[in-house]
């Protein structure tokens, strides 16, 4: 048995979580597909909701360790809700992808949308964030 047979994880590939962040460009593609083909593996584990088995991180890395038969690791996380999910999504994101300010703007905007922020000069209610708060954890 190969080790891309022996490792292969049923995952999920949820379009909600994967169109959540901004897409890779055709060039980073090409560079994941090339680094992965000359690694034999994916070297970074595929992160995963713990709940679902839905894709969290590492949906470009997934699909291209199934379309070369490469061997992959999972890594499982533990998270209360998809709300809890996304905002990890972004975190995540922030803190390995070097986004320009529009991109960034837009992701804390989604972000803060999922989270039931309320506009800057809205009134908060119980519960609710600002997108100033959004902002602040991003």
């Amino acid at each position: 048995m190969n080790e891309w047979v022996k490792n292969r994880h049923k995952l999920i590939i949820n379009p909600k979580l994967r169109d959540f962040m901004p897409p890779l460009s055709e060039d980073e593609k090409e560079g994941l597909a090339t680094q992965i083909k000359q690694a034999g593996e994916v070297t970074d584990p595929i992160m995963v909701w713990s709940a679902t088995s839905e894709v969290l991180d590492g949906h470009n890395r997934f699909v291209e360790a199934e379309k070369q038969k490469v061997p992959y690791k999972v890594k499982r996380l533990d998270l209360p809700d998809e709300k809890s999910a996304m905002a990890w999504m972004v975190q995540r994101q922030l803190a390995r992808r070097n986004l320009s300010k529009p991109a960034l703007d837009d992701l804390t905007r989604s972000l803060a949308e999922v989270m039931g922020a309320v506009g800057r000069m809205g009134p908060k209610t119980d519960g609710q964030k600002s997108y100033d708060d959004v902002a602040k954890i991003t």
